[in-house]
């Protein structure tokens, strides 16, 4: 497997540092609006398809972007609860 190129490794890490700094207010509808909000921008700009589902429930991000082959890759993580 090769290393992705430099550019897109430090975007991600920049991604990270972002997320990291995001304040989490448990359960609460603004602050995961604005958590989703903020993860679909990423995502867009990793030049993935972006929709934002489940209003007016906790928000849910679904990216997609096409690749070499059928398979699929799934990430899933809960963004409504502090680490």
């Amino acid at each position: 497997m090769s290393a992705p190129p430099p550019l897109l490794t430090e975007k991600l890490v920049q991604c990270m540092r972002t997320l990291c700094a995001q304040p989490s207010g448990v359960g609460q509808p603004d602050d995961l609006a604005a958590s989703a909000d903020l993860i679909a921008g990423m995502l867009h700009s990793l030049g993935m398809q972006v929709r934002v589902a489940g209003a007016p429930a906790p928000p849910v991000v679904l990216g997609r972007r096409a690749g070499r082959s059928q398979r699929a890759l799934l990430f899933s993580h809960r963004f409504d609860t502090p680490p």
